[in-house]
C-alpha cells in the first residue's frame, strides 16, 4: 500500500493507506478524534464516519476506470464491534461494474472493515451509479 498523497472525491477523507486494484480498492483508515464528528462520541467511530471510508475507497476505484460522479443508490450495512476512534483499521473494498448503456454504470459493492488480527468489524454492501468520461469530439 501507498500514502494517500491527493484526496479524490468529497471530504471527509480517512484513508491513509491505498492499494487501488482492478475492482478493489485496500486501505488502512483512522477516524480521527481530531474531527469533532468522531471526537464528540469518544469511544467510536459512527457508522456515518465508516461509509466516508466506502466512499472514500469508491471514488478512487471510479477515477481508475475513468468513471465519474458516483451517487449512491442502495445500501446495508452491519456493524459488529466499535471501530475506536485514532485506530489503524483496514478497508476492503471490492467492486464490479455493470454498463447501463450510454455514459451510465451501475457498481455493485462489499465492503469489510476489520481489525490488526483480521476480525471483521463491519460489512457494507450496496450499488452505485455513476458516469463513464467520455472524450471530446
Amino acid at each position: 500500500m501507498q500514502p494517500v498523497l491527493e484526496k479524490v472525491g468529497p471530504s471527509p477523507h480517512y484513508l491513509t493507506e491505498v492499494a487501488v486494484l482492478d475492482d478493489e480498492v485496500l486501505a488502512v483508515a483512522v477516524f480521527p478524534t481530531s474531527d469533532k464528528t468522531i471526537g464528540d462520541r469518544v469511544d467510536h467511530a459512527n457508522v456515518s464516519h465508516l461509509y466516508f471510508g466506502i466512499w472514500n475507497a469508491a471514488h478512487l476505484l471510479c477515477q481508475k476506470r475513468g468513471l465519474v460522479n458516483p451517487v449512491t443508490t442502495t445500501g446495508s450495512y452491519k456493524c459488529l464491534q466499535k471501530i475506536p476512534p485514532d485506530t489503524s483499521v483496514y478497508l476492503l473494498f471490492r467492486c464490479h461494474h455493470r454498463n447501463l448503456g450510454g455514459e451510465h454504470v451501475l457498481g455493485e459493492f462489499r465492503a469489510r472493515y476489520t481489525d490488526h488480527s483480521g476480525k471483521k468489524l463491519a460489512l457494507f454492501e450496496g450499488r452505485f451509479k455513476a458516469q463513464k468520461v467520455l472524450s471530446p469530439g
